[in-house]
């Protein structure tokens, strides 16, 4: 049978969700256009037809439309302007110190990290379509925008003075922080994968590390060579989930997160592969990060963030027993300063409320705005 192509059927829309018929309704698109929430008629043939109505306006975005509906007629949306965070330091106590960034509208889940000297912070902000990176200099609170067609992922050059970046392709792209210069294709991963994400960019400046999968393998760690022929290669590939790949201070070694267990546990395994690998968490662990001078590794168990002393020998990874410093307020991502005495967290901008409201409306069509939309 000769395929059909793909037609599109709406512009400039975003994160649409099919509504089927009931109680006599028509099926429905829902989608989200320049910040609002819209549906239109989709009749049997695939077609958008009548006006788009309102549902609801300043519906927020951020990575994935944040609006669902069920068979029922529920209609479940967040608006937009409740995940205003603004990023602080905080001590090894936990207690909040220096607000270092002005409100921003973060994306969800962010990955966030800060330049070699700690100075700077690379933050993907939410857009009109998708979120893009932003630069933030924390001892003037200013913020530059670095991408423009959107991008969630990157790994600072050891120097500081160059980002590397994912934009929505397989190309991963590098290009000088302060502007001057053009953009470099630095090398291409192997899919087009949109949750396959940049990690981190070793202090030699050899290696770059970022998860990839195919059809037979969960999420993997692969390395990318600077120079030569800047081929990836896999670093761990399996049917287990390994991501969130940090090189040491030396580079020798990485430290990841895996599911092998059966729970999601840190490990630290030596560069190349097949020299050893050394369990670091006991009770889960997210998000690991490295001590500048390698001493010690920190990463999150829940609310709790933990820190792990460690040894690096020439041949060996000697880890000590993990410790709580302190709960913070959710289970998210975190970076460390370069002495490992303060700790960057992002928190909800003044006047926000730290829970994301939710507005549930049923029986939803019922309920349709006559104001259309072109």
């Amino acid at each position: 049978m000769e395929a059909i192509p793909a037609q599109p059927i709406l512009a400039g829309a975003t994160y649409a969700e099919y509504a089927g018929p009931r109680d006599g309704q028509p099926a429905r698109l829902l989608f989200v256009r320049d910040g609002t929430l819209f549906t239109q008629t989709f009749d049997s043939g695939g077609s958008i037809t009548g006006p788009a109505a309102t549902v609801a306006p300043a519906i927020a975005a951020s990575g994935t439309g944040r609006f669902s509906s069920s068979q029922n007629g529920v209609l479940a949306y967040a608006m937009d302007g409740a995940n205003l965070r603004e990023f602080a330091w905080a001590d090894r106590t936990g207690k909040r110190l220096e607000t270092v960034t002005k409100p921003i509208d973060l994306a969800s889940n962010p990955s966030f990290g800060l330049s070699p000297d700690g100075k700077r912070l690379v933050v993907p902000v939410n857009a009109q379509v998708s979120p893009d990176l932003w630069i933030a200099d924390l001892e003037r609170k200013a913020m530059t925008r670095f991408t423009f067609d959107g991008s969630t992922s990157f790994a600072w050059a050891p120097d500081g003075k160059r980002l590397l970046y994912a934009p929505r392709d397989r190309r991963r792209l590098v290009k000088p922080v302060d502007g001057s210069g053009s953009e470099e294709v630095l090398f291409e991963a192997n899919t087009r994968c949109a949750t396959c994400f940049l990690y981190d960019w070793s202090p030699d400046g050899k290696w770059v590390t970022f998860t990839d999968r195919t059809d037979t393998t969960s999420f993997d760690v692969w390395l990318a060579p600077v120079a030569g022929d800047r081929k990836p290669v896999p670093f761990l590939q399996s049917r287990f989930g390994e991501v969130w790949a940090r090189f040491s201070p030396d580079s020798r070694f990485v430290a990841y997160m895996s599911d092998e267990s059966g729970t999601h546990e840190i490990y630290v395994r030596a560069l190349p592969p097949g020299k050893g690998r050394w369990p670091i968490s006991t009770n889960g662990g997210f998000f690991p990060r490295w001590r500048r001078d390698g001493t010690e590794l920190y990463y999150r168990e829940g609310q709790k963030m933990m820190a792990v002393p460690i040894r690096l020998t020439p041949n060996a990874v000697e880890p000590g027993a993990p410790r709580e410093l302190f709960q913070a307020q959710d289970g998210g991502r975190f970076d460390v300063s370069p002495d490992g005495q303060r700790f960057l967290l992002h928190y909800p901008a003044e006047g926000q409320q730290d829970a994301q409201s939710i507005t549930i409306v049923t029986n939803w069509q019922s309920t349709l705005s006559d104001a259309t939309h072109p």
